[in-house]
């Protein structure tokens, strides 16, 4: 049965794969594209180079395609992007596969080499790096720009005014994420949530869609990625699993707690690891274990 499985599975994204080529070549050969095709993570850290990519090859067009849900992040970079498309994740999927098939074409670069996350195990090479490596940059380069957010958000503003809360005395949970495993027991953050609560902060739970619920006793936030960055500066504490929104988030001006689901071990915790990149700030890195007992 495990063969048939396979097989099938197999067959799925070999199909996926034409499907993807056929979208390459029919909607996409007018202009040499980048292809963000992974997370939140890479994808701001991939923006966050489009000023030096620019400097390096001042002649040269950058134009993108990007899933729906990654938009708001452009506007960071506007300035660095001459064009762009959004597709939906399923149309990122056939791409991806495509790519996988050594199918598609070459005026579209994917921001992460083809074997990517096997050199960032094997060769021991930071996501940075790499991203370094699929723009021909040097792989020291060390030069990230910071997001320039519109800072008026209304939705924003409606938030904080809502919810009364005070600058620099709110802290933002992430318990929720959709590429790490989640901590299953929310007596943990509920926890942190009541000891925070007692020092007299707000407690706000970042929803990333309908489905999830707010941590007991704090307030829902569901914002666009643009918008919690500013609402994260504006309450100025941050506790959240390790996800791409981390990534984000360490542009910001926030105190970060970032938190490593204790089944992926100290193995996960060593490859995505804020201390290898370019970060100048101090961001607390913690297993789940020993989270409760540090704060």
């Amino acid at each position: 049965m495990k063969i048939v499985e396979r097989l099938r599975r197999k067959l799925i994204h070999v199909l996926w794969a034409f499907k993807g080529a056929l979208i390459f070549r029919s909607k996409y050969t007018d202009k040499d594209f980048f292809l963000c095709n992974r997370g939140i993570g890479d994808t701001i850290i991939f923006l966050s180079k489009l000023h030096e990519y620019r400097m390096s090859y001042p002649n040269r067009e950058i134009n993108l395609i990007i899933k729906k849900n990654h938009k708001p992040l452009l506007e960071g970079y506007a300035e660095y992007v001459d064009s762009f498309i959004c597709i939906e994740a399923e149309e990122m999927c056939y791409l991806i596969q495509a790519y996988m098939q050594n199918w598609a074409p070459k005026n579209i670069t994917f921001i992460l080499p083809r074997k990517g996350y096997e050199m960032l195990g094997n060769n021991n090479l930071s996501i940075c790096e790499l991203i370094n490596l699929a723009l021909k940059l040097p792989l020291d380069n060390n030069n990230y720009l910071s997001p320039r957010f519109v800072s008026e958000k209304k939705n924003v503003e409606n938030f904080i005014e809502r919810h009364n809360i005070i600058k620099g005395k709110a802290l933002i949970l992430a318990p929720f994420a959709v590429s790490v495993t989640q901590i299953s027991d929310n007596v943990f953050w509920e926890i942190i949530a009541k000891r925070y609560k007692s020092k007299g902060y707000t407690v706000i739970t970042n929803l990333q869609n309908s489905n999830e619920l707010p941590i007991q006793g704090t307030e829902g936030a569901f914002l666009s990625l643009d918008e919690i960055f500013i609402l994260a500066e504006y309450c100025g504490h941050f506790i959240g699993l390790r996800s791409g929104l981390c990534d984000l988030l360490a542009f910001s001006t926030c105190e970060m707690i970032v938190v490593y689901p204790q089944n992926k071990g100290n193995v996960w915790k060593e490859k995505y690891t804020f201390s290898n990149m370019f970060f100048e700030k101090d961001i607390v890195e913690i297993m789940e274990a020993d989270l409760v007992q540090c704060i």
